[in-house]
């Protein structure tokens, strides 16, 4: 049922705000779920609707199943999946279904960012006669005795616990909050790809907390507001759409009518729902790159109408590329979006009626992005980690950036309205982290080797100045009155801390003896370098902590210095 195109030559002018190549270039793929498998990678993180992690959550993939971490990431690595249509699967008890679906192609190294919104009782009512029922001001919904059914499938006349929400198609939080990848199959059974005008889910249980149904020829009646922004785009009568967890695909069974503000439709099975038109459809992709021809390492990326309702909101794989459907032959508005969601670079897309490779995205990295940072994660003997990544964050955003085979990896950093961000290496095959390292917005950082590893030795101290390493197994800890002495035997680190013996905590670097790797005292001008004491004060202990800072030498460079350490000597 998946049509092939005609391919023939397009050429049409790209508008943009950036630098762009003025060719559309056809090319030939035909997106079939049914034509095989592809070997594909996936990196994901799985959150609340505040950003908090889902850790400890099986996840399915393919013929595959990994579990989050304690940051709610996930990976997968070459698992055979269904090509262009391969569903993610989960079920996370209190939130409602957000299962996306990956358009998989061989060796891909996606990424995707999970929402789950809290599953919360917002009304009840008594199913032994007709109701109508009021959750927000922007769903309602009309009820009939002998319409509910529990787990047995017999007839429920008792209390009804009511679990619904609306999703605001023109909202890209909560768009991101609706399952699948808005990708199915309408009423004459051919595939399309929506347009939503409106989505909500629907959810009852009984007074044990048990799911209920509805009788398949005894529907409620649903009302749900569109919002405000399409209102005038609406159309009077529309497709109506079920979100199908198996498959993964959206489903038209029937039509749906506007009355007013509402639209009103008949429901005969609860789950998730959208008001949408169907579209045929084409496939396009291509790349995002900064002014140094460096790709966008998961950069938020969307499509949406002229009206301002999304049809795709995905983010750009480990090499800053990207490959979706839309919707064929509609004027479409691309986005490409900075850590923070906010939109660094805006074109229209015309109508296309053949599958199309868009010219490069290029961005000025100072315009989106702050920063851009590079560095490598090694194990405990020194060696490149295969399977890690980056843990980076800065304001309210994080991001895991997944290491290559030499342990490297590299990524754009924005602020957020932060001044700093922070790193940490993860690995994937284990719990150890490296040190959380953090440094201002303002500069590109090279960070050099970067220690995953869960135990140092009795005496140890590892450093990095500007990403070159320096490591020495003969430290030695002082105490003269309140001021703690720290100094390498090959004197390549020294610095003093005004310290509260006995008191764990952070202490700031005093300006006096310091040495961070080739820079000696005469040569820093100022610094912000702290130092955080693990364990301190006890005689049977070893000092024990991690330093992280920056300081500017007498010629105004910037340079970042990092690392652990513990004591050869107890205090």
């Amino acid at each position: 049922m998946f049509r092939k195109f005609t391919l023939f030559i397009l050429i049409v002018l790209f508008a943009s705000c950036a630098k762009d190549v003025e060719l559309f270039i056809p090319y030939d793929n035909q997106p079939d779920p049914q034509a095989g498998l592809v070997t594909t990678s996936l990196t994901g993180v799985l959150t609340d609707t505040d950003g908090n992690p889902i850790s400890a959550q099986e996840v399915y993939f393919g013929n595959a199943s990994t579990q989050t971490d304690g940051f709610g990431v996930f990976h997968f690595s070459e698992v055979e999946v269904p090509v262009s249509h391969a569903p993610l699967q989960f079920d996370v008890p209190g939130y409602y279904i957000n299962n996306p679906v990956l358009n998989a192609n061989e060796n891909g190294r996606a990424f995707v960012r999970i929402i789950l919104r809290e599953r919360v009782q917002t009304a009840s009512f008594d199913a032994s006669g007709s109701s109508t029922v009021d959750p927000d001001d922007n769903f309602s919904f009309q009820t009939e005795n002998d319409m509910l059914r529990d787990e047995n499938g017999d007839h429920y006349t008792g209390e009804v616990a009511v679990f619904s929400a609306r999703f605001d198609p023109t909202n890209i939080s909560d768009f991101r909050q609706i399952p699948g990848n808005w990708f199915g199959e309408n009423l004459m059974e051919e595939e399309a790809v929506l347009e939503p005008f409106a989505a909500f889910v629907l959810e009852m249980e009984d007074l044990n907390g048990q799911a209920l149904s509805l009788k398949s020829d005894n529907p409620l009646i649903a009302n749900v507001r569109v919002p405000a922004a399409i209102a005038s785009e609406a159309p009077s009568e529309i497709g109506l759409w079920l979100y199908d967890a198996g498959s993964g695909l959206w489903t038209e069974t029937a039509q749906a009518f506007l009355n007013g503000d509402f639209y009103e439709a008949e429901i005969n099975q609860l789950g998730t729902w959208a008001f949408a038109r169907g579209h045929d459809y084409v496939e396009i992709e291509g790349v995002t790159r900064d002014d140094d021809s460096r790709g966008f390492v998961h950069a938020g990326l969307s499509i949406r109408f002229e009206a301002g309702n999304y049809c795709a909101a995905i983010y750009v794989d480990d090499e800053g590329s990207y490959a979706l459907r839309i919707p064929a032959n509609t004027n479409l508005v691309l986005d490409l979006l900075n850590d923070c969601e906010e939109s660094v670079y805006m074109t229209s897309l015309s109508g296309f009626d053949v599958n199309t490779v868009l010219p490069p995205v290029i961005v000025d990295q100072a315009d989106a992005w702050q920063t851009y940072v590079r560095g490598r994660l090694i194990n405990c003997n020194d060696q490149p980690l295969e399977s890690a990544y980056a843990w980076i964050s800065s304001g309210d955003w994080t991001k895991p950036v997944l290491v290559n085979a030499d342990g490297s990896f590299q990524a754009h950093v924005s602020s957020c309205g932060a001044t700093l961000y922070t790193l940490q290496g993860v690995s994937l095959s284990g719990d150890a982290l490296s040190l959380s390292l953090s440094h201002s917005l303002y500069q590109q950082a090279e960070l050099g080797s970067i220690n995953v590893c869960p135990d140092i030795p009795e005496a140890f101290s590892g450093f990095n100045v500007d990403g070159e390493e320096f490591l020495s197994l003969e430290t030695e800890a002082t105490m003269d009155a309140d001021v703690l002495h720290f100094e390498e035997a090959d004197q390549n680190l020294q610095f003093s801390l005004a310290t509260t013996p006995g008191v764990p905590g952070e202490y700031q670097v005093l300006a006096i003896n310091q040495q961070f790797g080739p820079y000696s005292e005469d040569e820093i001008q100022s610094m912000d370098v702290k130092v955080v004491l693990e364990t301190f004060g006890v005689s049977e202990n070893h000092l024990e902590g991690t330093i992280n800072g920056y300081f500017t030498d007498t010629d105004g460079n910037d340079h970042w210095v990092f690392g652990r350490f513990r004591s050869a000597n107890p205090l």
